[in-house]
């Protein structure tokens, strides 16, 4: 299994279990191979005065969690059979814990993963779980990746390696005061195993410890 840098994907799980967090970033097509600027932590709302329309995406800031955070789409190419399918399905995966680390929303990722893949029932799922109940946020903490190899050693099954790191990120249970802060991590590789039915799911996670 991961070691702290990654096991602790959910800043709820930070804050209770190991001490690092991770978000999602405020551009879903971007958070996969490009390192965010020193303002993505720091992004506040127009100052002009109009007020955000109710339905409009705003990042988490110090003030409060994100809103309106879109819901990651499957790309077509995910849901083929095949390794390509695998790889897409894999950075499409990444999106979407990038999603529930900043919305505490496990819903979206629970059809795509197994009862078998502890770390994701544990540290994404239940994590997400808790973290609504805690009313934490964060700000940062973005999740980058890049698939390395994808392979099929079965009909229905595929293993993604795929190199990753975490933005630097703070922690937030109230309004402009800071609860946790942690730094960017180094570069380390995962290893997500699929399965694949009626589409790919994530069955196990493993890296470096």
């Amino acid at each position: 299994m991961y070691g702290k840098n990654l096991v602790a994907i959910s800043a709820v799980l930070a804050l209770t279990l190991c001490g690092c967090v991770a978000e999602n970033p405020a551009t879903q097509q971007s958070s996969r191979t490009a390192e965010p600027s020193q303002s993505d932590s720091n992004t506040v709302s127009s100052s002009s005065g109009d007020p955000t329309p109710p339905d409009e995406y705003e990042p988490a800031t110090a003030k409060g969690p994100a809103r309106n955070v879109p819901v990651p789409e499957m790309p077509q190419e995910a849901t083929k059979n095949t390794e390509s399918g695998a790889a897409a399905f894999a950075e499409y995966y990444l999106d979407l814990i990038n999603f529930v680390v900043e919305t505490n929303d496990a819903d979206p990722i629970k059809p795509v993963t197994t009862r078998q893949c502890e770390y994701c029932g544990e540290s994404l799922i239940d994590a997400a779980a808790l973290g609504q109940k805690l009313g934490v946020w964060q700000v940062g903490g973005q999740h980058h990746g890049k698939v390395l190899d994808s392979y099929k050693p079965t009909k229905n099954r595929a293993a993604v390696t795929i190199k990753y790191w975490i933005s630097a990120s703070t922690v937030y249970r109230e309004p402009n005061k800071i609860d946790s802060e942690f730094e960017k991590t180094g570069q380390q590789e995962m290893i997500m195993e699929l399965i694949y039915s009626d589409r790919w799911k994530v069955d196990a996670i493993t890296g470096e410890s």
